[in-house]
């Protein structure tokens, strides 16, 4: 099956009707608003035609392909590329996660940040442009530069693309408040935004994404596939309008140690794929793994498989820094079915963008909800109880309101939280995914939704966002929509219907790894074990184990789980891989009874 778009007035006015009773004029009018709202200072490439140096201020756009915040910025009469690496994202105090206090960009990610800044200046470089690196916080850095390069026949515009999460608008609107403060020949510096990183863009929804953006993800795929079209790619730039006549430092490239005061682990070799930041990888990548090994073609089938680069594409890294477009991937699948084959396996890639699409509009409509711990769905809403805990110091300025609080947790739940990272929970599966994750930043999607299951209802940790904040400190390829919305999805506080998804861990070990082959690679202590037999390790005695060299508790940890939980051999109950979590019962993150008649080893 293939991908159909289908475009026209009859189907956009179908959805218009049925999501707004209020009808098409009204709705338009609402949605009009709203992306004025979003995007106040988004313009045409003709705005900025002939005034002055733009200051192109790259965040997570790092490309010169299918990129319109650089075609804009493109059109003044002179050019400025900036990157800012803002301390308050990596491992100083600074830069700690607010709740657990994880470091927000890990060193492995911070790596893979780095690589591409780099790659970027390269590619710059060979437009006869040059880029222009600074350590500081942006709002600061990019308004002394627009000050510094401004002139009495030179007025300064900052062009950048817009971001929907609350951390970063809260800069854009700092920024935006300190070129207020410069005297220009024309006012003050303006900062024009364009909007970047989507699939679809935001001018093409058929529905308003602040109000109306559908809750459950089926709805809104069904929507986007019939009343939206994906926009082709921006022509490549060949030539660079020239630096402004003010000579600007380029600055010098952090080095990781000035970065991140945390050990840069060292490469290792059974990483499933060496991953290099940057747009040539990038497009290296999606030429290798589309077009010469031709594994598009069984996509669907490999995609839940781990320990390989085959797989599945591995595109996320670069998508979540923008090395790569989302267009550009998906206009690589509609080339392959041109040319070779359309199906369900073609079709399956697309869907994992607008599933990434998703995420950023559900972002969009509830904002600091995202972070809350009762969440944003209505179904984890339903008799939420009162809870304790300390408020302060949160970042999404909500400090009076409990819900976006540190969740108390007693010390057997830090102690769990810990080997959950460590993987070190006597759970092969689970521990192979994490170690997996700790020594290369990457965890097939599968394997995620299991390990977060596995902490959030068979562990039963109290706060599912210690898991959310972890992730986005080891992931190469944190999204912040997408990984935080996932969290909640598996939680039962966010986009799903059913209240949850629980996981069975034996039965998914055994679908997606029979012979353990990836749990072994990660677990060699249990290499001695016949086959898939580790994944039932718990149902083997010491003697037995010891047979093969294993003494639980020595060689390898016993497990930190409730036995009882695992149900070896049954099919789950529902899509998400096992027994439901129901946030309106006392298991899981929203249960005061959470820990009575728990038992553990």
């Amino acid at each position: 099956m293939s991908l159909a778009v289908v475009s026209g007035r009859a189907p956009f006015a179908c959805f218009v009707s049925a999501l707004h009773p209020c009808g098409r004029r009204s709705f338009r009018r609402a949605l009009g608003m709203y992306r004025k709202m979003l995007l106040p200072r988004d313009r045409t490439a003709e705005d900025l035609e002939g005034k002055g140096t733009v200051i192109l201020w790259f965040r997570n756009d790092l490309r010169l392909h299918d990129n319109a915040t650089l075609t804009m910025a493109n059109t003044g009469s002179a050019l400025l590329p900036v990157y800012v690496f803002d301390p308050r994202l990596f491992g100083s105090e600074s830069g700690k996660s607010q709740l657990w206090g994880f470091s927000k960009t890990g060193p492995i990610r911070t790596r893979f940040l780095v690589e591409s800044v780099e790659n970027l200046r390269k590619n710059l470089m060979s437009l006869q442009s040059k880029l222009i690196v600074r350590v500081g916080k942006p709002e600061e850095v990019i308004a002394e530069l627009a000050r510094s390069v401004q002139s009495e026949n030179n007025p300064v515009t900052v062009m950048a693309s817009k971001e929907a999460a609350f951390e970063e608008r809260r800069v854009e609107h700092r920024l935006t408040r300190n070129l207020l403060e410069i005297e220009g020949p024309s006012g003050p510096p303006e900062l024009k935004l364009a909007w970047e990183g989507t699939l679809h863009h935001l001018r093409d929804l058929p529905f308003n994404p602040k109000n109306t953006t559908p809750p459950v993800f089926t709805q809104y795929r069904k929507i986007i596939e019939v009343s939206a079209s994906v926009r082709p790619e921006l022509p490549s730039l060949t030539k660079l309008k020239p630096l402004p006549s003010v000579e600007v430092d380029a600055g010098t490239m952090p080095t990781l140690d000035s970065l991140t005061d945390e050990v840069q682990p060292p490469e290792d070799e059974r990483s499933v794929l060496k991953f290099k930041g940057g747009e040539d990888a990038a497009l290296e990548r999606i030429d290798n793994w589309i077009w010469k090994q031709d594994l598009l073609r069984k996509y669907k089938e490999i995609r839940n498989g781990s320990g390989t680069a085959e797989f599945s594409s591995k595109l996320s890294s670069w998508l979540a820094l923008g090395c790569i477009s989302p267009r550009r991937v998906h206009a690589n699948v509609k080339k392959y079915e041109e040319e070779r084959v359309a199906d369900e396996n073609t079709y399956w890639l697309i869907f994992e963008l607008i599933t990434r699409d998703f995420f950023r509009w559900m972002m969009v409509k509830e904002d600091t909800r995202l972070f809350a711990w009762k969440g944003y769905s209505q179904l984890a809403n339903l008799g939420q109880r009162h809870r304790g805990g300390s408020s302060g110091g949160t970042s999404w300025g909500a400090a009076r309101d409990l819900d976006f609080a540190k969740v108390p947790a007693s010390d057997e739940d830090i102690q769990n939280l810990a080997k959950w990272i460590k993987g070190e929970t006597g759970v092969p599966f689970v521990d192979a995914g994490m170690r997996e994750l700790r020594a290369t930043g990457f965890m097939s999607n599968r394997l995620r939704q299991n390990v977060a299951s596995f902490l959030i209802h068979d562990l039963a940790f109290p706060d599912w966002r210690a898991g959310a904040e972890y992730f986005e400190s080891a992931l190469i390829d944190h999204d912040v929509a997408a990984n935080y919305g996932n969290w909640a999805y598996i939680a039962g506080v966010g986009s799903d219907p059913q209240g949850g998804r629980r996981f069975n861990m034996v039965l998914q070990a055994q679908t997606y790894d029979g012979d353990a082959t990836f749990t072994k690679l990660w677990c060699p202590e249990l290499k001695q074990i016949p086959g898939g037999m580790c994944h039932q390790i718990f149902k083997m005695d010491d003697s037995e184990l010891e047979e093969y060299g294993v003494r639980l508790g020595k060689d390898y940890p016993r497990s930190i789980a409730q036995v009882k939980d695992f149900k070896y051999g049954k099919k789950d109950v529902n899509p998400g891989g096992g027994k439901q979590f129901d946030s309106r019962n006392n298991r899981g993150p929203h249960g005061q009874k959470r820990d009575k008649g728990r038992k553990r080893r």
